[in-house]
């Protein structure tokens, strides 16, 4: 067999099952899907962009398709924006500590 293999990366709303923890699932839901929709049918209506993933569809009436985006050479996907949300927490966490060890009012004669 000689055909390439392509990934794909795939994403859903989330449905009252995955917020199962959180206050009012039910209605949680339904947002996810309303902004997950609104998602869709922009990707649907843009052009292609080179800074943006390139949109395949929907399947199965519940993920939206895209090429696969990640580092070149390797199978894991570019860090989503809650990865890169909590690199940037840790690396606030990190200059704080630094800022706070860093903190002398003693003089120095």
């Amino acid at each position: 067999d000689n055909t390439e293999k392509t990934t794909y990366i795939g994403k859903r709303p989330w449905n009252k099952d995955d917020l199962s923890e959180v206050k009012d699932p039910q209605e949680r839901a339904a947002r996810c899907l309303y902004y997950w929709e609104v998602e869709n049918h922009c990707f649907s209506k843009l052009p292609p962009h080179p800074q943006l993933p390139s949109y395949v569809g929907v399947v199965d009436d519940q993920w939206m398709v895209f090429k696969f985006v990640g580092d070149d050479g390797k199978t894991t996907p570019a860090p989503t924006l809650s990865d890169l949300m909590k690199l940037d927490d840790s690396a606030d966490d990190n200059n704080n500590n630094d800022n706070n060890n860093n903190n002398d009012d003693s003089t120095n004669i």
